[in-house]
């Protein structure tokens, strides 16, 4: 049985950190930034700008940040698609803006979905002058903060971890199916 592909709902008004998220997200991402590390500062950068271009350039490592890449991005504009959404993936990874204009939607979708939808994850994509609102964010559920879009890094990692954590694999089957007694003996002081 194929496992259905993980979803990542983000709810913003703009596009912005959803275009951010497609490129973190693509799986060029790791052969373009090795390629970027790789060649030479042109005559007319300095280190320094050469630097802030690369640190720009967002990354998805290695291990768990690769299965992010297997994502399927859904852009939202509105709480109630963003709910609508919510309820054909109940498991879904939902980044939230938060802005001036959107700060108490924001903030009730995020009381919303941890009431309804214990099974998805919230992440807060914050404007910079929203960063006073990292923990209330985080009382109301966010499992992360992001304040730029050069602190994508992160959600790859966390969108990784997750999925690993819920697909389904042959190997949990099978560990389910085993006894008491055989988990007993597995102890060390069984």
């Amino acid at each position: 049985m194929a496992a259905a592909r993980p979803t990542l709902i983000v709810c913003e008004q703009t596009g912005h950190w959803a275009s951010a998220i497609r490129r973190l997200f693509s799986p060029a991402a790791p052969a373009a930034v090795r390629a970027a590390s790789e060649d030479t500062a042109s005559a007319e950068e300095t280190g320094t700008e050469r630097q802030d271009r690369l640190v720009a350039t967002p990354k998805i490592r290695h291990g768990d940040d690769a299965l992010a890449a297997d994502y399927r991005i859904i852009e939202t504009r509105t709480t109630e698609n963003c709910l609508s959404e919510l309820a054909r993936s109940p498991a879904a990874l939902v980044a939230v803006e938060l802005s001036g204009d959107t700060r108490e939607r924001a903030l009730e979708l995020l009381s919303t979905i941890a009431e309804r939808y214990p099974a998805a994850s919230a992440v807060v994509l914050a404007d910079r002058r929203m960063r006073s609102y990292e923990w209330i964010a985080r009382e109301l559920g966010a499992i992360h903060f992001v304040a730029s879009p050069r602190q994508l890094a992160p959600l790859a990692t966390i969108a990784g971890k997750r999925w690993k954590r819920f697909r389904p694999s042959s190997d949990a089957s099978q560990e389910n199916e085993r006894s008491v007694e055989e988990i007993w003996r597995s102890l060390p002081w069984g």
